[in-house]
């Protein structure tokens, strides 16, 4: 059957139009009466189905002319709408010649049900109303207020549905705004307003620029995306004024005939939301550098534990034969330094809260300038003036190490292209009570002063005031985390010290950490002293896969008398002392070996002989912490590299005290 839908929604003519098509109707379309006459004209249909309220030409009004076109008139016509409805519009239309009245909506079996009965009752000769009778010209005389009253209607509805609209629009929790094809916002929503502080009609007009901070449009636009290929886009978008970042997301509006009427912007604040994932990113990081640090942590103390033992040895040897052992003492003395900053390597990537101790800041501030000059270019003029005379102070090495270093690299920053100059200083000062502020927990007397300071770019005074935040940063997205300035500051207060920072945009800014010095009492030496070490002659059994580390430590324990079996393999270990456990007096092993480890091995040796004196020396393990050692029955858990003094008294101790 050859058919005309009259439909002015384009969705529900594409849907009808589908379903009859689907049945093998010949399908026409036309969007108001006055379309649909020009096409009858043209190609006469079988049957019209039609909306009732239309722009232009109703269904009403298009039924009354076709009845009355001696063309027109014999083609069957059937309403299908949802807005007249009512008894009335429906004796109308069966008054007008209509031969059904079906209401919307229906699913598609429905309609067709209904449609069939429908075709049905015409294909029996069902009567249908020839000319107007006199009583049907006086109902129709009443058709312009029953259609004004359906307007009326209709418009209450309207008016429902946009004052629902506002509301919903207004109460959205994200920013929501309207564009049009120009990207100016056409309408925003409460919260885009409540967020920038402002009304509609000031944002009305406005690019959508205001979303990045800048006066030129953001790169990887989404709303040029959707404007191209008519899909859904986002992209994050960092405000470098606000300090914010916002996912956006833009949706193309179709007008009637599917071209792009206007774009929807959906604005979401993700600040929180990267920093949470930001700090995420840290812990893995941190967790990463710290797995790859134990892993070199272990072989490099290997390393380094052979280097000092032997060179200790070698000492022995030159002062036994009078030569000189000044280039030894170097080598123990570079040593140490190597073991000190493997410490500070493992300390950095875990996170630990070391404990504080009397230590020269200037030798921990040195090392740290030499680290920092191998990595800073060129054409930053690094000048140090470092006082090695201003006094000991309550700390921790690793912290302060770390507080030179973001202090170091935050000046860098600052500098315009790399080029500029930075100070660092170091020298003791008197405070007094005036000088202390009333949050300053110091009391007068010295300090010491570490000082640095660059010519850069300086902050403002807005961004002094959060320079101490957590994740605060002044840099584009991904260019900092903003935790430098945020640990210099926590970790200088855990070591007593007080936070000084002068700053000038355009000039540059001074950072003055003041660190209470020891009293003299209080800066004790630490260094071991090297002269009548504990002897001894019990039976020392050594285990470590390294051999060159195995026949070190028994050389070391030897040379004071004890009675030494080195071996290098932990299952060796086991056989031997299973054979005859009273046999030794000792066990001093590695933990990481490749048959059994340290602690399995020991929990072997107390099944065999309870209480059995053993010393545990690793150079990095995450497998068991001293606290687990201890509380399984070894005696001592010790770092490598040791040095003799120190080995040869841990274990004349545990011997001493069992």
């Amino acid at each position: 059957m050859k058919t005309l839908i009259v439909e002015d929604r384009g969705d529900d003519r594409r849907l009808l139009r589908y379903n009859l098509e689907h049945h093998g109707w010949q399908v026409m379309e036309a969007g108001d009466g006055i379309q649909a006459l020009e096409l009858m004209i043209v190609s006469k249909p079988d049957l019209v189905i039609s909306d009732a309220l239309m722009p232009r030409m109703d269904g009403f009004e298009l039924l009354r002319r076709m009845k009355n076109d001696p063309v027109l008139r014999d083609i069957h016509f059937i309403f299908y709408s949802a807005v007249y409805t009512g008894y009335n519009e429906r004796e109308l239309a069966r008054s007008l010649g209509a031969d059904a009245y079906l209401i919307k909506p229906l699913n598609p079996h429905e309609f067709w049900q209904q449609l069939e009965e429908a075709i049905n009752g015409l294909s029996t000769g069902a009567e249908r109303p020839k000319q107007m009778a006199a009583e049907q010209e006086a109902f129709l005389s009443r058709y312009p207020g029953i259609v004004a009253t359906k307007l009326e209607e209709k418009v209450r509805e309207l008016k429902a549905v946009k004052e629902k609209w506002v509301k919903t629009f207004a109460a959205l929790h994200d920013m929501v705004i309207l564009m049009d094809q120009d990207k100016k916002i056409i309408q925003a929503n409460a919260s885009t307003c409540r967020f920038f502080e402002t009304t509609e009609d000031e944002l009305r007009g406005k690019s959508c620029e205001i979303f990045c901070g800048k006066d030129y449009p953001c790169k990887d636009c989404p709303g040029d995306r959707t404007m191209a290929d008519g899909g859904d886009h986002s992209a994050e978008i960092y405000h470098k004024h606000l300090r914010k970042t916002f996912e956006v997301s833009s949706s193309a509006v179709p007008d009637e005939d599917g071209k792009l009427d206007y774009l929807v912007y959906v604005i979401t604040d993700v600040t929180e939301r990267k920093r949470l994932e930001e700090e995420l990113f840290q812990a893995h990081k941190m967790e990463a550098m710290g797995t790859l640090a134990g892993g070199i942590a272990h072989d490099f103390n290997n390393i380094l534990t052979a280097v000092l033992g032997y060179s200790e040895l070698a000492k022995d040897e030159a002062l036994t034969r009078g030569l000189s052992s000044s280039y030894l003492d170097e080598v123990i003395t570079a040593t140490l330094r190597a073991r000190d900053m493997v410490e500070q390597i493992l300390s950095f990537s875990h996170k630990k809260i070391g404990h504080l101790q009397p230590i020269a800041p200037h030798l921990i501030i040195e090392e740290a300038l030499k680290l920092l000059r191998s990595s800073m270019p060129s054409s930053v003029n690094i000048r140090t003036r470092i006082d090695c005379d201003c006094g000991k102070i309550n700390g921790d090495p690793t912290k302060l190490h770390q507080i030179v270093v973001n202090l170091c690299t935050n000046a860098l920053k600052a500098l315009d292209d790399e080029k500029g100059v930075v100070d660092i200083q170091l020298c003791r000062r008197q405070l007094s009570a005036n000088d202390l502020r009333a949050q300053d927990e110091a009391r007068p007397g010295p300090f010491a002063e570490l000082l640095v300071r660059d010519n850069g770019c300086g902050m403002s005074k807005a961004t002094k005031q959060h320079m101490f935040e957590p994740y605060f940063t002044t840099r584009e997205v991904g260019q900092g985390t903003g935790l430098g300035l945020s640990i210099v500051y926590g970790l200088a207060r855990s070591m007593g010290g007080i936070v000084r920072v002068q700053s000038q945009p355009g000039v540059g800014s001074e950072f003055r950490i003041l660190f209470p010095v020891l009293p003299a009492a209080d800066e004790r030496d630490t260094a071991p002293i090297i002269a009548d070490l504990p002897m001894g002659t019990e039976r020392i059994m050594v285990v470590d896969d390294e051999k060159m580390i195995a026949e070190l430590q028994k050389a070391l324990l030897e040379k004071q008398g004890y009675k030494v079996t080195a071996l290098t393999s932990s299952n060796a270990a086991l056989k031997l002392f299973s054979a005859d456990p009273k046999a030794f007096d000792l066990l001093l092993t590695d933990q990481t070996m490749p048959e059994i480890s340290g602690h399995e091995l020991a929990a072997k040796f107390l099944a065999l002989r309870p209480n059995f004196p053993i010393i545990l020396c690793t150079g990095y393990s995450s497998i068991i912490s001293k606290k687990q050692a201890l509380e399984m029955g070894i005696k001592l858990y010790i770092h490598k590299p040791v040095q003799r003094c120190d080995l040869v008294r841990f274990v004349r101790d545990v011997l001493d005290n069992m």
